[in-house]
């Protein structure tokens, strides 16, 4: 009796073959690297929808004559522009989690900025129907770092 049945210790059987062959293996011990990457996606997610709208804000509000509008101007600018921020969600830990230099987004945004009061038509950042990561589409050009 003791040839027929696998040693608990031993790594295969008798026959050579292992003795305990698992019927499917599940998606979580597959792709076990993937552990935890979903929470840190909808994290950058967030983080990357908290950028574009303090961008668009500045780039739509920027020339504002309503009272409501121009404050959503200075809240953006000051969000962008201030180092004052801590926490997560501060403007230099947003660029940082999404790989974004914050130093060439301001610069980009100053540039963006005297273009439009100089009277040119800038590329502004426009809604994009599929997920952004890792770079700004801005009509044609990338922001990355």
């Amino acid at each position: 009796m003791y040839d027929t049945v696998a040693r608990i210790d031993s790594p295969t059987a008798a026959n050579g073959e292992f003795p305990f062959q698992p019927e499917a293996v599940l998606p979580v011990q597959f792709h076990h690297a993937r552990r935890g990457t979903a929470s840190v996606e909808g994290i950058k997610s967030l983080m990357c929808a908290i950028l574009i709208d303090a961008v668009r804000c500045f780039q739509t509000n920027l020339e504002a004559r309503q009272p409501a509008r121009q404050q959503q101007f200075r809240e953006a600018h000051f969000w962008i522009f201030s180092d004052v921020g801590y926490g997560p969600f501060c403007f230099k830990e947003v660029c940082s989690a999404l790989e974004l230099d914050p130093h060439s987004v301001r610069r980009w945004l100053l540039c963006w900025q005297r273009r439009k009061r100089a009277g040119e038509k800038p590329p502004t950042i426009r809604r994009s129907s599929i997920g952004i990561s890792r770079f700004f589409t801005i009509t044609g050009q990338r922001i990355a770092k």
